[in-house]
């Protein structure tokens, strides 16, 4: 009996160590449960951000593609031009704007002297009608100086107006006109 009492004891001792080891693998198979969940947020995660990253190059593939007809990408759309035939359209092309742009300016220019003009004589018809208001008695001199006060300041931004125009034809004058291509 006592080699049976120490055969189950050590069988009883067995069974604590299987338990005990049971635990641990209980334990670590939580604790890779736990890794594997961690493991699966970290990919998800991971295949999120992936997701969004391709999203991001998406939108700025198509940001590029809506820019794509702004601005000056001159050699892109060359067709069947190469190289120097290419460059020579080009300035061709730039010559024929510049002198669009300058004929503009100078149409604009006219356009302001006449309205210049325009207000010079307003002006002149203003002083003479005050002048001969006055000389009948219609005004007082109060009124008078009132009415000559608004031509003064009117005849002020008059020349404002004419030294503004005349810096902008020098500007334009001085501009070198587009010589023609000599070949």
């Amino acid at each position: 009996m006592i080699a049976m009492v120490s055969f189950t004891y050590a069988q009883g001792q067995g069974r604590e160590k299987q338990k005990e080891k049971v635990d641990k693998v209980q334990k670590q198979e939580k604790k890779n449960d736990r890794g594997d969940k961690e493991v699966k947020n970290k990919k998800a995660n991971k295949q999120d951000s992936d997701e969004k990253k391709i999203e991001k190059e998406a939108e700025k593939a198509e940001r590029t593609d809506s820019t794509a007809s702004e601005g000056n990408a001159y050699g892109k759309n060359k067709g069947d031009l190469k190289g120097k035939e290419f460059g020579q359209q080009r300035a061709e092309e730039a010559k024929k704007m510049s002198a669009e742009r300058k004929a503009n300016a100078k149409q604009k220019i006219e356009e302001q002297e006449q309205q210049i003009k325009g207000n010079e004589e307003k002006i002149k018809n203003a002083r003479d009608k005050v002048k001969k208001q006055k000389e009948k008695g219609e005004i007082s001199a109060e009124e008078e100086k009132a009415k000559n006060e608004k031509i003064n300041k009117a005849e002020d931004k008059v020349k404002k107006m004419k030294e503004t125009v005349a810096k902008n034809k020098k500007k334009i004058e001085e501009t070198p006109l587009e010589e023609p291509e000599m070949e």
